[in-house]
């Protein structure tokens, strides 16, 4: 018996293809970083700050790879896979107004700070915590994250000290991304999060634990999450 067929005999369709949703969809999403890293890599003109750019866009390639892997490791060939099937249009949506920018600031907080710093830590943490067995890869993922947050901060408060002006467009692309997250909860998304509280392998306060995370990155860089 294959892994994935143990899987369905112990805890049901329902929840292999939860564990395939969510592999399948962080795997399209390092894609799209890995484009839109490759866009601002030669528009940076300070050497260290592109060099961080660099080292996301390694990051991103290495992680494709492993949620990739997670689809593999439960016996399934990937190339076969009815992408269709899994995919969530939400997630590949929130990168289209960020890979159509050309506002560094935008991308920043869109990115880094937004779908890398608030959507994916949250959800990298509550799945790495409660269900690490099937989600082994996440662990080293979720510190990679952490580290691109981080990259995304240190430039931004760079760009943000330099003119009252870029603060007012920060302030403004970081009330666009709190409207995205009060919608994103009722989007296609949400049956997902539903389904994967109902198996324990998120808390069922999870989007209330992803509010107060929005709320607190955004305000390290003292942008007004309110």
């Amino acid at each position: 018996m294959n892994i994935w067929e143990q899987i369905v005999r112990d805890k049901g369709q329902e929840f292999l293809d939860f564990v395939i949703v969510v592999n399948v969809n962080f795997y399209f999403a390092e894609l799209e970083i890995i484009d839109l890293c490759a866009k601002w890599i030669p528009r940076r003109s300070i050497l260290k700050e592109k060099f961080l750019l660099v080292h996301h866009a390694a990051d991103e390639i290495r992680h494709s790879e492993q949620f990739k892997a997670g689809v593999e490791s439960l016996e399934l060939e990937w190339d076969k896979l009815d992408f269709s099937k899994y995919r969530i249009s939400d997630v590949s949506d929130r990168f289209s107004k960020m890979r159509e920018s050309d506002d560094e600031l935008e991308v920043l907080v869109g990115l880094n700070l937004y779908a890398e710093g608030v959507l994916a830590i949250e959800e990298l943490l509550q799945l790495d915590r409660n269900a690490s067995q099937y989600f082994p890869a996440f662990h080293q993922i979720l510190k990679d994250e952490g580290m691109h947050l981080g990259y995304g901060k240190e430039v931004l408060r760079r760009l943000i000290n330099e003119s009252p002006e870029n603060r007012e467009r920060a302030q403004a692309y970081c009330n666009w991304c709190r409207e995205h997250l009060k919608q994103y909860h009722g989007s296609d998304i949400s049956p997902v999060i539903d389904q994967a509280a109902k198996f324990g392998l998120i808390d069922n306060n999870f989007r209330e634990k992803t509010v107060e995370r929005f709320v607190t990155v955004m305000s390290s860089v003292g942008l007004s999450a309110a």
